[in-house]
């Protein structure tokens, strides 16, 4: 039962974070349109989400989805919660968000047997530019063999003013 709990734990803690995360973006944007302290009228941010219930199951590299995202300055969320399929061992996973050369990736590791309260949730996000004619966000994932499913697959871009990739300060 503590698997469960945990599992439900780390999806709820997931799920919090993307919608904090969006919702600061989503608040600071009409300050950002006008910080030249003119008075405009702005649509505010555009927002383009795409979800997958799923199972999508697989066995090898696999694309949980793929968002087509017009010219511009992208924030990129993705998650999805992957469970195996009667495996006795741990399934060892590669999983990737990609938009132009831009990725992110996570290593997740999901428990024998695991249902879908016992799975593993993950959480990607990245930002991009898109020149011309915009271009396509990918979601992966490789199991290295192992069967799993991946279960309520969402991807969301929120269109930015501008877009930064800075190196973390450390101590």
């Amino acid at each position: 039962m503590k698997l469960v709990e945990t599992g439900l734990v780390r999806t709820a803690v997931i799920s919090a974070g993307v919608a904090a995360v969006t919702a600061a973006v989503l608040a600071g944007a009409p300050a950002l349109a006008n910080s030249a302290g003119k008075a405009t009228a702005t649509a505010g941010p555009a927002v383009v989400t795409g979800y997958r219930a799923g199972p999508v199951s697989t066995s090898a590299q696999a694309t949980l989805g793929s968002l087509s995202l017009k010219a511009g300055n992208w924030v990129i969320l993705a998650k999805a919660w992957l469970v195996t399929e009667n495996s006795t061992d741990i399934v060892f996973m590669d999983c990737k968000l990609t938009a132009g050369k831009n990725s992110d990736e996570v290593r997740p590791t999901i428990p024998p047997g695991s249902t879908a309260q016992a799975g593993q949730a993950i959480a990607l996000n990245l930002v991009h530019s898109f020149k011309g004619s915009g271009g396509n966000v990918t979601f992966t994932c490789s199991s290295f063999g192992e069967p799993i499913q991946a279960n309520g697959i969402r991807i969301t871009a929120i269109k930015a003013g501008t877009v930064t990739n800075q190196t973390l300060l450390h101590d």
